[in-house]
């Protein structure tokens, strides 16, 4: 029962974000900058994500962005989830934001509640290749595109097959 009142609760509080930040979500000052346009409790909405101001400023204070930016890393198409975290109704995944002015890649851990079709982001972390993490990542993105090539691969040998048959 107390389960079930909590996931109710969550949804509420999801339900409830708001938007009352003046910040543009891709500016520089929304980021990398502590967003001080309203009271550190309040939840912001940008598309289908929310996160607690205060969470997002503290991300910014201890690690140069803000989950404005953590956002983008759940556009990454080899996003992959590593494990559920150990506190019901959450998950952690690691996703790589792409930038295309030759800057390096940074991977992202983040930790997060998915309800209602609204991801609300708890936490993130920059993390390198070579951490846990990191290899997970990397070992599920090869295999993503391992799986793409022998599926290429296997068409060409049946059709290799196919016409030594008929000559």
């Amino acid at each position: 029962m107390t389960n079930i009142l909590k996931r109710l609760y969550e949804e509420l509080i999801l339900k409830k974000a708001t938007t009352n930040s003046p910040l543009d979500p891709d500016s520089d000052e929304a980021l990398y900058g502590i967003d001080e346009s309203g009271s550190e409790h309040e939840f912001i909405c940008v598309e289908n994500f929310s996160w607690q101001r205060s969470k997002s400023n503290l991300c910014v204070k201890k690690r140069v962005f803000s989950f404005y930016y953590v956002r983008y890393a759940y556009n990454d198409p080899d996003f992959t989830y590593t494990g559920i975290s150990h506190l019901p109704n959450r998950n952690k995944g690691v996703g790589c934001i792409r930038f295309e002015h030759g800057e390096p890649d940074i991977l992202l851990l983040t930790e997060e509640i998915s309800v209602g079709g609204t991801t609300r982001i708890i936490s993130a972390l920059q993390i390198d290749e070579f951490t846990r993490d990191g290899s997970i990542y990397e070992r599920r993105k090869m295999a993503r595109q391992k799986r793409n090539e022998s599926i290429d691969v296997r068409r060409s040998i049946v059709l290799k097959k196919e016409t030594n048959s008929l000559i």
